[in-house]
């Protein structure tokens, strides 16, 4: 990652964690979430 890049940050206060994700990877969590509500890549 690089100053100014975007980014989804995720918080659990109960944890005392900070999960930073860079775009691609919430990307890539997207795509497979609706690949598997589609059946995988061969649709």
């Amino acid at each position: 990652m690089r100053a100014g890049d975007r980014v989804l940050l995720v918080a659990d206060p109960v944890q005392r964690v900070l999960v930073v994700h860079p775009m691609a990877a919430l990307d890539a969590m997207v795509v497979g979430y609706h690949e598997t509500l589609l059946g995988g890549e061969d649709r």
